[in-house]
Order: C-alpha cells, then structure tokens, then sequence
C-alpha cells in the first residue's frame, strides 16, 4: 500500500494517539491535562496513566489503553527525579531497569518508587540504595552488583527538573511524522508473521498447537516474563533451568534442556534445528521446505520443530502445575508420542519410530 503512496492507517492512528499522550506526559499541568485528570484520575507522575474503566468515554479508553504502547518510545533525562519512577520509566539505558534486572524488581519494597526517593543523601555526596525483601542467592547478588555498576556516576540534581523525550527526535520532541516512522519500524516483525502464519495453517497438526505456535512465534505465550507485566511471579526463573528469566525465546529455543533436545532431534533426523531467536525460526517456518537429510514425508518433516516446541511448553506446565519432576526422557518421549500421533492420524503413517539406540527416526507407511 506505501508504495502506492497510501499510509499504513494502523500505525497512522498509534502516532495520531501518541501525540495526545505526549501531550499528557510532557506537560501535566497544562488545563487539559488537568481537567483529564480530574475526569478520570491517574498517578502522581504523569506516565502513570489512568485505569480503563466503563465510565470512560470511547474516546478516553482509546487514548490511555494505547498508553503502554506510547510509553515504550519515551526517554528521560533525569534531573531531580521527583517525575521519573526508577523501575519502570527509561531513564538508565534503552529498557526500563525492572525489564533488566526481573529478578531485583520483583524483590524491591517500592516497585513505584521514584528516582528521588531510592537517591539518598545531598546532590554531590548521595547514593542510591534501593531495598529489596532479600537477597538469598548467587544470581541475585550478581544483578544487584551490575545494577549499581549501571547507576555509578548518575546522580540527582536538585536544580534541574527531569526531562521527557521522544526516543526518535530527542531534540524536538514529539511530530507526527517522526511517530508514523517509529511506528512503523516494527513491521518487519509483522511481515515475517504474514509469510509464516499461512504456513503454520496449512501444517497438518491438532488446532489447538496451530494457536500456541501462532502465538510462540510472536512472543505471546504466557511466560513468567510476560506475565510480569501485569503482576510479578515468584520466582521469574525459567521453570526447566531454573538459572535465566523465563521468556518465550529462553524456554523454546536457549534453555540448556530446549537446545539439547534440538541437538537430539537435529542429529536424529539431519534437520537444522538450531534458531537462536524468535526471528531466525519465524524465518526458518515461513522458507522451510521440510528437506532432512533422511527420507522423511514432507509433512513429517514439517512436524519437527511444532512437536519440540509443544513438548517443552507442556513439559513446563507440568513441572509448574503438577509438580512433575524434570527427566530429559520425558521431554523426548513427548516429542516422539506426538510425531507418533500426528503421523498416524493426520498424515497416514502407520508407526513412527527411533531406530538404534541413539538413532534415526524411521517410520512406516
């Protein structure tokens, strides 16, 4: 359509909206700000905004249920830090500090703490201290030193108010033009999705793993760490290493039990099966032509990676809601009961099976 010269009407209205929160966030005291926010209520600072609720008007809840969207193109400068929320506003790098450190977040005593609250002391001899529950283990000693090491040689100044920019014109603050352009960098993502949803449609397998693939590929499966937007869990470690925030990415394809059962499958079958990151296997979906090195029916072949992945998710859950306790065997064993089961009654093979005693998987017609 933009070669045509038509603008993308879905990213055309994020930038509409963004400019009516950018007003709301970069000049909370003006009268319209103001009587919003006697209309609807909000936080003490101005990117807390309010909750959708049914007394808004239609116009209202587009405007603040857009706001979590419009919030991750600001950037603070921070001043005296009496506006700046030290977890979850950026300030300190290119991602909020609660997105960096999960684990120190969820032990913080204020998760709304602003940044002058946690800078104790005068503007030249202060500190932050930052209060936490506890710290019970080597990983969380080790974010917590990384995290004062990012804070070393910012300090508050009591003279300077803190600033609000818009990450892609710092120096003009919000355009409209610059918003569409914003916007728009994360159709890539978008695209990659267009060109492998029909794929995972046309995959012979049950409905309900089209859906859980659907949403893998776009990191929506509801991981600790996805989760944790809305309300911390205990503990946000992945569920099967126990050792790195549990994210979509982490679980399916870098945990160390994830990339060994990858190795296996890839060794068993002559497959490449080892995607680092949600991009490289939304790419690997969407061109796979379902080639092995062995023999294998074509929809056999597009089996592999949905199989694997579904035996981790369930895997996970069983160890989360069950109590199960966590054997590579059984990780294997599902994934081989599931090809056995799609093999069998979606693409007509009698038996699908490994041979040898590390071996090949085989099947028959």
């Amino acid at each position: 359509m933009e070669g045509l010269g038509v603008l993308d009407l879905r990213m055309m209205n994020n930038a509409l909206l963004s400019k009516w929160l950018w007003k709301w966030v970069s000049n909370p005291s003006s009268l319209w700000a103001r009587c919003l926010r006697e209309r609807y209520g909000g936080g003490r600072v101005a990117t807390i905004l309010p909750t959708i609720s049914s007394k808004m008007t239609f116009i209202a809840k587009g405007w603040f249920g857009f706001g979590r969207e419009f919030k991750r193109g600001l950037w603070w400068k921070l001043g005296r830090g009496d506006r700046i929320r030290f977890w979850k506003d950026r300030w300190c790098g290119d991602t909020p500090l609660w997105s960096k450190y999960p684990l120190l977040f969820h032990l913080a005593e204020e998760k709304e703490a602003l940044a002058g609250e946690v800078w104790q002391g005068g503007e030249r001899n202060g500190e932050w201290r930052v209060n936490f529950r506890r710290i019970s283990n080597e990983l969380q000693v080790q974010e917590c030193a990384d995290l004062l090491w990012v804070l070393e040689g910012r300090m508050i100044s009591d003279e300077t108010a803190d600033e609000v920019t818009w990450e892609a014109v710092p120096s003009l603050g919000y355009k409209v033009e610059g918003g569409y352009a914003w916007w728009s960098r994360d159709k890539p993502v978008d695209q990659e999705m267009a060109a492998c949803t029909p794929r995972i449609w046309k995959i012979k397998m049950p409905s309900k793993i089209k859906i859980f693939l659907w949403l893998a590929l776009q990191n929506r499966l509801l991981t600790k760490m996805y989760r944790a937007k809305w309300r911390p869990t205990d503990p946000m470690n992945c569920e099967l290493c126990q050792a790195k925030p549990e994210t979509t990415e982490h679980l399916l394809l870098r945990c160390p039990w994830a990339t060994r059962l990858w190795r296996e499958l890839g060794r068993a079958t002559g497959a490449r099966l080892d995607f680092q990151a949600l991009a490289e296997l939304r790419v690997g979906i969407s061109t796979s032509t379902g080639s092995t090195a062995l023999a294998l029916p074509a929809q056999l072949q597009l089996l592999l990676l949905p199989a694997g992945l579904w035996a981790l998710w369930r895997t996970r859950n069983w160890i989360l809601f069950r109590g199960h306790r966590l054997y590579f065997e059984n990780i294997w064993d599902t994934t081989l009961h599931l090809l056995q089961e799609w093999g069998k009654h979606l693409v007509g093979l009698r038996n699908v099976y490994l041979s040898g005693g590390g071996g090949e998987i085989r099947y028959e017609r």
